[in-house]
């Protein structure tokens, strides 16, 4: 996947549909998207393991790119 790096900022989907930033930190498989990440919220941050790429950014426990403002 290009573009794909460790420090480069993503939104991470909650199971609730929200879009939390998310910073990559280790690339699992680029070819597929699978990512850790440290998903950021008001109350502190969570590390995610082997998250998914998901294109739409609707899927919950996957990451999409920041969408254009």
């Amino acid at each position: 996947m290009e573009g794909l790096t460790p420090g480069r900022i993503v939104h991470f989907v909650t199971v609730d549909g929200l879009h939390l930033a998310a910073l990559v930190v280790t690339i699992f498989n680029k070819q597929e998207g699978r990512v850790g990440l440290q998903s950021f919220d008001m109350l502190g941050s969570v590390g995610r393991h082997d998250v998914p790429y998901d294109e739409s950014g609707k899927t919950p426990y996957s990451w999409h790119w920041i969408e254009k403002a």
